[in-house]
């Protein structure tokens, strides 16, 4: 899980909630464009085009994405123009399988955060591992908040560990083929701190993974 640093909301939106008065309150249900679309493309840009939970390429079109509550709406209606507790996940399932498991924000639904890892905490960077085959484990066997995650975001969908696992089937060859792992060290580096178009390569921590235990 990659941290994500919440920067300040966009002037539309503060103007928006400066807006109430005694006989009107901001809630997300009257959360309309063309501010909406503000904020959904300033989270966008503040998770530089990853998913907030499995860290898959997501798009600024609200047919392929979603604005996530951290804190479910139905727990914590104060919350639902709290631009802290916005965060922008997939629609969570595989477009190539009609049939394929949910994850993401669409399948933590109403989960309590406060069992979770949440991605604004700059630890959730080092409670995952992922193996080989990818699948996503907690770090540490006795971090339930790490096992909680997985569960209630879906992390172990069976395309997102198929896509973690082409990652080290990508990276493992060419370790074997250099005689030096210094050759690949720009690579796997690149892949960890470029930023294309302003995104960062999906599945940012696999990558990260593999640098620190090659290229540490």
């Amino acid at each position: 899980m990659k941290y994500i640093k919440k920067q300040a909301p966009p002037l539309e939106f503060i103007s928006w909630l400066n807006k109430e008065n005694e006989d009107w309150h901001p809630t997300y249900e009257k959360l309309q464009n063309p501010e909406k679309e503000i904020v959904r493309l300033s989270l966008f840009n503040e998770q530089h085009g990853l998913c907030c939970y499995c860290e898959g390429r997501i798009a600024c079109d609200r047919s392929k994405v979603h604005i996530e509550h951290l804190y479910p709406q139905s727990l914590y209606p104060n919350m639902t123009v709290d631009y802290k507790n916005l965060l922008l996940s997939c629609n969570g399932q595989d477009i190539h399988e009609q049939k394929s498991p949910c994850h993401c924000g669409i399948c933590k639904d109403d989960h309590d955060p406060n069992l979770m890892i949440s991605p604004l905490d700059p630890s959730c960077e080092i409670r995952f591992v992922c193996r080989e085959d990818g699948t996503m484990d907690a770090r540490e066997e006795s971090d339930s908040k790490a096992k909680n995650t997985i569960d209630y975001v879906g992390l172990n969908a069976s395309h997102l560990k198929r896509d973690r696992e082409a990652i080290f089937e990508v990276v493992f060859p060419l370790i074997t083929e250099f005689t030096s792992t210094e050759e690949i060290r720009p690579f796997v580096e690149a892949k960890v701190n470029s930023l294309v178009d302003n995104c960062y390569e999906p599945f940012w921590s696999v990558w990260n993974q593999i640098k620190k235990q090659y290229f540490a």
